[in-house]
């Protein structure tokens, strides 16, 4: 997701968890739940959100591996995982910026935004391995999120700098056997990214323009037919000059 995001809420689902609702508070560092997961203390549901951990200064990215709740510190550079109350630092590396995880057959996928790198580690957090390049050798922008496509496939958004200009955003497709390559390009700073339930859409954040993309998806990974599914100003109140930069997608 993005770098500078505010706010964020998706709906998770663990096994025997009673928790369906995660909410994170991107610079406070705040990681609210809005019922327990398993292994957290129960919360009655009409008690409303409840502060479960203060121990990350910038939290993204959160995913469940099991009934286990992993997530990002962007400003710390760690990657974190839940324990009762508190976080417990899984894995760091300077500089890297990690904005968003993926569960893979070998662990855990890295973003790793500020450092341009995807970095493999072992749920334990060992690094297993670093790409920094796709398979035309052409280094990485800054990759942000991931979407996989239930085929041991996963979708990396490029974003590129933080700022309208340039647009230099990719799509990555990293296949099954951990090969890397770009499958779309100049798009103005991707961000979230979805595939549709049978995997044959591919939805795209394309944060500085406002709006929603949607591709067609090859049995390769193939993207194909870029278009505009959504432009948020034609939904969304503009009065003031407001505008949107859409972020994450679930």
């Amino acid at each position: 997701m993005g770098r500078r995001r505010r706010h964020r809420q998706a709906v998770s689902r663990a096994p025997n968890a009673r928790v369906k609702v995660r909410r994170t508070t991107g610079w406070s560092g705040v990681l609210l739940a809005l019922c327990a997961t398993a292994g957290l203390p129960a919360v009655a549901r009409e008690a409303g959100p409840e502060v479960i951990s203060r121990d990350v200064r910038s939290p993204e990215g959160p995913i469940f591996v099991g009934a286990t709740l992993y997530l990002v510190d962007y400003a710390a550079h760690n990657v974190v995982r839940l324990e009762q109350t508190s976080a417990r630092i899984v894995w760091h590396r300077d500089g890297c910026g990690p904005t968003g995880l993926a569960r893979v057959p070998e662990g855990l996928l890295v973003a790793c935004f500020d450092g341009r790198q995807l970095v493999t580690i072992s749920l334990d957090g060992k690094t297993l391995a670093t790409a920094e390049n796709d398979e035309t050798g052409q280094r990485l922008r800054e990759p942000n999120d991931f979407a996989l496509d239930g085929k041991g496939g996963v979708y990396v958004s490029g974003t590129g700098p933080w700022e309208p200009r340039p647009i230099v955003g990719r799509i990555y497709y990293r296949s099954a056997d951990r090969k890397l390559r770009t499958v779309a390009s100049d798009l103005h700073s991707p961000n979230g990214l979805v595939l549709s339930p049978d995997g044959k859409l591919l939805y795209v954040a394309e944060s500085f323009a406002s709006r929603i993309l949607l591709f067609d998806v090859a049995a390769d990974g193939s993207l194909s037919g870029r278009r505009e599914f959504l432009k948020l100003s034609e939904v969304l109140p503009t009065a003031g000059g407001r505008t949107y930069t859409p972020d994450g997608l679930r």
